[in-house]
């Protein structure tokens, strides 16, 4: 799930140019939570997820098994 999750991270950021420094000030989460998500270190709760995956016009649905 880790893998699925930051993947999904990585593609909607790669599509939208968005860095993530920029994604921490969208979600405002911290880059260091962030940092850990994109490499697979952490299993974020669900809001943190949905914080993460709304400035990228992703829905939570993209990462379901």
């Amino acid at each position: 799930m880790r893998t699925k999750i930051a993947d999904a991270l990585k593609e909607g950021m790669a599509r939208q140019g968005v860095t993530t420094y920029r994604l921490a000030k969208l979600s405002n989460l911290s880059t260091r939570i962030i940092t850990l998500v994109l490499r697979g270190e952490t299993n974020p709760t669900l809001e943190t997820l949905e914080r993460l995956l709304t400035p990228l016009g992703l829905h939570i649905e993209i990462v379901k098994d």
